[in-house]
């Protein structure tokens, strides 16, 4: 397999020597040969051989390999506020590979420059999924064609549809046991009156197991406030999850 980089730092041919002699020590590195008048390095490769070993046997010897880079988008579904988008920045610039991430919350659109040879697309969107959001590659704008372009934007544009859906349904079925829930924690305060067997006067055993009967429900669809939140958390990167999981489990347990 053959493969071409820029070097720089090159002088002179005992440069050029050194750098082939570092990068042939490289396992999987059959021959390198330095063109200095153009400040380029050949190589053939066989096996997997990671752009990074090969960067730092040159750095090793005093010298630098430059690395080709390319900037990806990847359509974003998931974040609440700007501590997601900041989480996902973050998760994704720890990457060693991963020179640039930065998200645009407003578009939803998660930007990364990386090295190509070195990760690829799935690994970034493997990231994002285990920092608590969902990564969707887009296409190329110069490199695509317009139905492909049109394409993945109907996906992303649906994909966020599909988010949003789920959100409402699970408030509308949260909201059939909230409301009886509202009604007999806060009949009597508003000038209601229950029956007395369902009261806190005489029935406060039922009172307080149907209260809490109604509350399980509830907790169980907005499961994800507390799987999400608490997960950020712990990993010191709180977000408007954290904020709704602390304050219900407050409220729940006490």
């Amino acid at each position: 397999m053959s493969q071409e980089y820029a070097v720089q730092g090159l002088s002179c041919a005992s440069c050029a020597h050194a750098v082939e002699v570092a990068l042939q020590a490289v396992t999987g590195v059959k021959s390198a040969q330095v063109n200095l008048a153009t400040e380029k390095v050949s190589l053939e490769t066989e096996g997997s051989v990671r752009p990074l070993d090969l960067q730092a046997a040159v750095q090793a010897a005093g010298y630098d390999l430059v690395l080709p880079q390319v900037t990806q988008n990847f359509a974003l579904t998931g974040m609440t506020c700007a501590s997601c988008a900041a989480n996902i920045e973050s998760a994704v610039s720890s990457l060693p590979e991963v020179s640039a991430a930065s998200v645009n919350l407003a578009t939803e659109v998660l930007s990364v420059t990386y090295q190509p040879g070195a990760i690829n697309e799935e690994i970034i969107c493997q990231t994002v999924a285990e920092a608590g959001y969902q990564a969707q590659v887009l296409a190329d704008q110069a490199g695509a064609s317009q139905a492909q372009i049109q394409q993945e934007a109907d996906q992303a544009a649906q994909a966020k549809a599909n988010h949003q859906a789920a959100l409402w349904r699970r408030f509308w079925l949260s909201a059939i046991f909230a409301l009886p829930l509202l009604g007999l924690a806060m009949a009597e305060m508003v000038g209601l009156t229950l029956p007395t067997w369902l009261s806190h006067r005489g029935g406060g055993q039922l009172f307080v197991s149907l209260q809490l009967a109604l509350t399980l429900p509830i907790l169980w669809l907005g499961r994800s406030f507390f799987l999400n939140g608490f997960k950020h958390l712990v990993k010191g990167h709180p977000n408007m999850d954290s904020l709704v999981a602390l304050g219900t489990s407050a409220a729940v347990a006490y």
